[in-house]
Protein backbone atom coordinates (compact mmCIF):
# COMPACT_ATOMS: atom_id res chain seq x y z
CA UNK A 1 0.00 0.00 0.00
CA UNK A 2 1.54 3.43 -0.77
CA UNK A 3 0.33 6.43 1.22
CA UNK A 4 0.88 10.12 0.79
CA UNK A 5 2.45 12.83 3.22
CA UNK A 6 -1.07 14.08 3.63
CA UNK A 7 -2.93 10.72 4.06
CA UNK A 8 0.29 9.78 7.01
CA UNK A 9 -0.16 13.77 8.62
CA UNK A 10 -4.17 12.87 8.68
CA UNK A 11 -3.78 9.35 10.70
CA UNK A 12 -0.60 11.07 12.92
CA UNK A 13 -3.22 13.70 14.27
CA UNK A 14 -6.11 11.04 14.14
CA UNK A 15 -3.61 8.85 16.57
CA UNK A 16 -3.15 12.23 18.72
CA UNK A 17 -6.52 12.87 19.29
CA UNK A 18 -7.21 8.75 20.35
CA UNK A 19 -4.50 8.88 22.32
CA UNK A 20 -5.12 12.49 24.33
CA UNK A 21 -9.03 11.11 24.86
CA UNK A 22 -7.33 7.79 26.26
CA UNK A 23 -4.62 9.12 28.14
CA UNK A 24 -6.93 11.84 30.22
CA UNK A 25 -10.04 9.05 30.75
CA UNK A 26 -7.30 7.64 33.04
CA UNK A 27 -5.57 11.05 34.21
CA UNK A 28 -1.95 10.20 33.24
CA UNK A 29 -0.13 13.24 31.96
CA UNK A 30 3.12 11.50 31.70
CA UNK A 31 1.94 8.61 30.10
CA UNK A 32 -0.06 10.87 27.42
CA UNK A 33 3.19 12.39 26.70
CA UNK A 34 5.34 8.79 26.07
CA UNK A 35 2.50 7.85 24.03
CA UNK A 36 2.41 10.73 22.04
CA UNK A 37 6.14 10.64 21.32
CA UNK A 38 6.53 6.98 20.73
CA UNK A 39 3.45 7.18 18.12
CA UNK A 40 4.82 10.18 16.74
CA UNK A 41 8.28 8.09 16.43
CA UNK A 42 6.76 4.83 14.82
CA UNK A 43 4.16 6.77 12.39
CA UNK A 44 6.58 9.31 11.09
CA UNK A 45 8.84 5.83 10.38
CA UNK A 46 6.30 3.83 8.99
CA UNK A 47 5.24 7.07 6.29
CA UNK A 48 8.75 7.38 5.44
CA UNK A 49 9.20 3.50 4.79
CA UNK A 50 5.80 3.42 2.52
CA UNK A 51 6.24 6.45 1.19
CA UNK A 52 10.00 5.23 -0.61
CA UNK A 53 8.65 1.89 -1.42
CA UNK A 54 7.51 1.63 -5.17
CA UNK A 55 5.96 -1.89 -5.14
CA UNK A 56 7.57 -2.75 -8.99
CA UNK A 57 10.71 -2.31 -7.21
CA UNK A 58 9.42 -4.91 -4.36
CA UNK A 59 8.52 -7.39 -7.06
CA UNK A 60 11.93 -6.64 -9.11
CA UNK A 61 14.32 -7.60 -5.58
CA UNK A 62 12.10 -10.20 -4.88
CA UNK A 63 13.12 -11.61 -8.63
CA UNK A 64 16.74 -11.06 -7.81
CA UNK A 65 17.05 -12.61 -4.73
CA UNK A 66 18.94 -16.16 -5.62
CA UNK A 67 19.11 -17.81 -2.47
CA UNK A 68 18.08 -21.06 -2.58
CA UNK A 69 17.60 -22.75 0.35
CA UNK A 70 19.05 -26.68 0.36
CA UNK A 71 17.92 -29.22 2.25
CA UNK A 72 20.14 -30.13 4.95
CA UNK A 73 21.34 -34.01 4.81
CA UNK A 74 23.93 -35.49 6.85
CA UNK A 75 26.39 -35.52 3.62
CA UNK A 76 25.01 -31.79 2.74
CA UNK A 77 24.65 -29.96 6.50
CA UNK A 78 24.26 -26.54 4.37
CA UNK A 79 21.70 -24.24 5.56
CA UNK A 80 21.75 -22.04 1.54
CA UNK A 81 23.55 -21.79 -1.31
CA UNK A 82 23.83 -19.11 -3.52
CA UNK A 83 25.41 -16.32 -6.09
CA UNK A 84 27.54 -19.52 -7.85
CA UNK A 85 30.16 -17.94 -10.18
CA UNK A 86 32.68 -19.71 -12.59
CA UNK A 87 35.32 -17.98 -14.47
CA UNK A 88 38.49 -18.91 -16.52
CA UNK A 89 41.68 -17.36 -15.43
CA UNK A 90 45.21 -17.50 -16.25
CA UNK A 91 47.40 -18.40 -13.90
CA UNK A 92 51.45 -18.43 -14.30
CA UNK A 93 50.48 -19.30 -17.98
CA UNK A 94 48.11 -22.13 -17.19
CA UNK A 95 44.43 -22.24 -17.67
CA UNK A 96 42.46 -22.53 -14.26
CA UNK A 97 38.59 -22.34 -13.47
CA UNK A 98 38.00 -20.17 -10.65
CA UNK A 99 34.52 -21.41 -8.61
CA UNK A 100 33.18 -19.09 -5.89
CA UNK A 101 29.78 -18.82 -4.42
CA UNK A 102 28.57 -17.89 -1.09
CA UNK A 103 27.45 -20.95 1.73
CA UNK A 104 25.80 -20.82 4.99
CA UNK A 105 26.55 -23.21 7.53
CA UNK A 106 24.97 -24.35 11.41
CA UNK A 107 28.46 -23.64 12.92
CA UNK A 108 31.85 -22.90 11.81
CA UNK A 109 33.09 -26.54 12.11
CA UNK A 110 33.73 -27.29 8.48
CA UNK A 111 36.59 -27.33 6.20
CA UNK A 112 35.01 -26.58 2.89
CA UNK A 113 36.78 -27.63 -0.46
CA UNK A 114 35.16 -27.77 -3.78
CA UNK A 115 36.55 -31.05 -5.38
CA UNK A 116 36.46 -31.77 -9.51
CA UNK A 117 34.16 -34.61 -11.14
CA UNK A 118 33.07 -36.11 -14.22
CA UNK A 119 32.45 -33.60 -17.58
CA UNK A 120 31.21 -34.89 -21.02
CA UNK A 121 33.67 -35.23 -23.77
CA UNK A 122 32.52 -32.57 -25.96
CA UNK A 123 34.44 -29.77 -27.07
CA UNK A 124 32.73 -27.09 -24.62
CA UNK A 125 31.86 -29.47 -21.66
CA UNK A 126 29.80 -29.75 -18.71
CA UNK A 127 31.53 -30.35 -16.02
CA UNK A 128 30.58 -31.32 -12.71
CA UNK A 129 31.64 -29.84 -8.69
CA UNK A 130 31.26 -31.52 -5.57
CA UNK A 131 31.28 -29.65 -2.88
CA UNK A 132 32.80 -31.03 0.46
CA UNK A 133 32.33 -30.26 3.49
CA UNK A 134 34.83 -32.22 6.14
CA UNK A 135 33.62 -31.71 9.93
CA UNK A 136 36.14 -30.48 11.91
CA UNK A 137 37.12 -31.85 15.28
CA UNK A 138 36.02 -30.45 18.69
CA UNK A 139 33.04 -28.19 20.11
CA UNK A 140 31.60 -25.37 17.65
CA UNK A 141 29.41 -23.24 18.79
CA UNK A 142 25.63 -23.23 16.92
CA UNK A 143 25.33 -20.50 15.12
CA UNK A 144 24.77 -20.06 11.72
CA UNK A 145 27.99 -18.89 9.87
CA UNK A 146 28.13 -17.54 6.17
CA UNK A 147 31.01 -18.20 4.33
CA UNK A 148 32.23 -16.90 0.76
CA UNK A 149 33.61 -20.05 -0.97
CA UNK A 150 36.54 -19.60 -3.97
CA UNK A 151 38.64 -22.51 -5.35
CA UNK A 152 40.88 -22.32 -8.15
CA UNK A 153 40.95 -25.95 -10.21
CA UNK A 154 42.78 -27.13 -13.39
CA UNK A 155 40.64 -26.38 -16.76
CA UNK A 156 39.76 -29.18 -18.89
CA UNK A 157 38.60 -26.85 -21.80
CA UNK A 158 39.02 -23.33 -22.90
CA UNK A 159 35.65 -22.82 -22.89
CA UNK A 160 32.59 -24.95 -20.87
CA UNK A 161 28.40 -25.45 -21.86
CA UNK A 162 27.73 -25.18 -17.86
CA UNK A 163 29.39 -26.51 -14.66
CA UNK A 164 27.42 -27.74 -11.88
CA UNK A 165 27.48 -27.02 -8.07
CA UNK A 166 26.54 -30.30 -5.94
CA UNK A 167 26.30 -31.13 -2.46
CA UNK A 168 25.95 -34.36 -1.57
CA UNK A 169 22.54 -35.18 -3.97
CA UNK A 170 21.20 -32.06 -4.76
CA UNK A 171 22.52 -29.61 -7.46
CA UNK A 172 23.26 -26.42 -5.78
CA UNK A 173 23.79 -24.44 -9.09
CA UNK A 174 24.65 -24.51 -12.42
CA UNK A 175 26.22 -21.70 -13.94
CA UNK A 176 26.17 -20.95 -18.26
CA UNK A 177 27.46 -17.84 -17.77
CA UNK A 178 31.18 -18.43 -17.41
CA UNK A 179 33.30 -15.79 -17.72
CA UNK A 180 37.01 -14.92 -18.65
CA UNK A 181 39.44 -12.54 -17.89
Amino acid sequence: MHYGLADCNLNFDTNIVNLKKHTTQHGSIAALRLSVITSALLLSTACQASSEIDPAKLHESKMQDTTSTVKQTADCPLISSNNWQAQLVSVDGQEQLKLSGDIELPNPGFSVTIEPGIADRSVKPTQHFHLKLDRLDGLHIQVITPMSVEQLNPAIATEYTSIVIHCGDQTLSTITDIGES
